[in-house]
């Protein structure tokens, strides 16, 4: 959803879900597990290749209210994605979303058709790994002679984890193949299946692999070729 924040200073951002309350307490009724992204649009597109957006702060829970606090957000339009694991008995699959603060808050509107998720969670999970948010690792080749190769992973508030490469070399070319033995809760993201993936980044490329992960917990192995 694309949000416009009018004014600078503290915000809140809620999703919350259909209270238990409203249903017989004999209902199977059970909140789902909900995941929130909050980016700023950096430079606008109706192109995914073109457009450019800074991860700002995620969260999940499997609460009626899932909640993002910032304390000094900037004047400005975001992103804000919202991706709710309904459980399987759930029939009222309704969220409804707000944003409160120092300053008065617009929805502009859903642009879920505009852009593919795994698209969108590429280009969000990217921004993370380059700011080296809380939880990434880095790792570079200058021990092969490619300094400017670096190979970013985390797994992250919002049951997501990736594996980011930057090649901004002018020769080297990055190929890794991971196969992943034990591959228990996860599930790789389009356009990634199966249980691992091979890639090829060439200079001045980049490329990100993304993994969902199961609110109930997950466990993992791998034998790596890089």
């Amino acid at each position: 959803m694309r949000v416009m924040v009018s004014g600078s200073g503290e915000h809140t951002l809620s999703v919350s879900q259909t209270d238990e309350r409203c249903f017989s307490r004999h209902s199977e009724y059970d909140y789902s597990n909900c995941r929130v992204i909050l980016a700023k649009i950096i430079e606008d597109s109706d192109d995914v290749n073109t457009l450019k957006l800074q991860y700002l702060k995620a969260t999940s829970n499997q609460d009626r209210e899932t909640h993002i606090n910032i304390e000094n957000l900037d004047k400005g339009e975001y992103f804000v994605y919202v991706e709710m694991d309904w459980n399987k008995n759930t029939e009222d699959t309704e969220f409804c979303s707000t944003c409160y603060g120092a300053s008065r808050t617009f929805y502009l509107r859903d642009e879920k058709s505009l852009f593919a998720k795994e698209h969108i969670l590429r280009k969000l999970l990217a921004s993370k790994a380059e700011q080296e948010l809380d939880g990434t690792t880095v790792q570079d080749f200058e021990d092969k002679g490619a300094p400017e190769i670096k190979k970013y992973k985390a797994f992250g508030e919002e049951g997501y984890g990736f594996v980011h490469i930057s090649n901004q070399s002018k020769e080297a070319t990055f190929v890794e193949k991971v196969n992943y033995n034990t591959f228990n809760g996860l599930e790789m993201v389009k356009p990634q299946q199966g249980q691992g993936y091979d890639v090829s980044v060439g200079p001045g490329t980049s490329k990100t692999v993304v993994i969902k992960c199961s609110p109930e917990g997950y466990s993992m192995s791998s034998s790596t070729s890089t």
